[in-house]
């Protein structure tokens, strides 16, 4: 494979900055908004890939990571996904959503998605994209669950009617 130019590494840590949630010491900021989205060249067959971390959930906001099992959003991190929707909704080519099998992280790109989900760009949860399972909160809800809440989403990349990781 060869290596990535300077250029295009640049770009790719730039589009990973430009749609950013980030979180500290309980108070929870969309960062980075100003930063202009890298154009993509429809003429190549290189893929653009937007990173985004699950908004604020309870376990974040109480930091407690044992007390909620399968953490959902806080309505502070429902307006933030709100919010990152507005910025998601000016981006004209989305291919496929992909997320965690996790609550709070099938909330996110649901609410921070709005127009892909309305252009029936596909939504599919994948065990890969969790990011830890550490504790209580990283534990998800049976697939039959989650697919009740998220009829849109394909679970096809979920091994396991139950959460076998935890």
């Amino acid at each position: 494979m060869p290596k990535a130019s300077k250029t295009s590494r640049h770009r790719i840590r730039h589009v990973c900055t430009a749609i950013c949630l980030t979180a500290a010491h309980g108070a929870t900021t969309l960062a980075n908004l100003a930063a202009p989205m890298v154009p993509f060249r429809a003429d190549t067959h290189a893929k653009l890939l937007h990173f985004v971390r699950h908004a604020e959930a309870s376990h974040n906001l109480q930091n407690d990571y044992t007390a909620h099992f399968d953490a959902s959003l806080t309505p502070a991190g429902v307006a933030q996904a709100d919010a990152l929707s507005e910025i998601t909704g000016r981006m004209d080519f989305l291919e496929l959503v992909v997320s965690s099998p996790l609550t709070r992280s099938l909330q996110t790109a649901t609410d921070g998605f709005v127009a892909a989900l309305e252009a029936a760009t596909p939504f599919c949860a994948h065990e890969a994209a969790r990011e830890t399972v550490n504790y209580r909160c990283d534990a998800r809800r049976s697939v039959a669950q989650l697919a009740l809440d998220f009829p849109h989403v394909s679970f096809e990349h979920v091994a396991d009617e139950d959460d076998e990781l935890w």
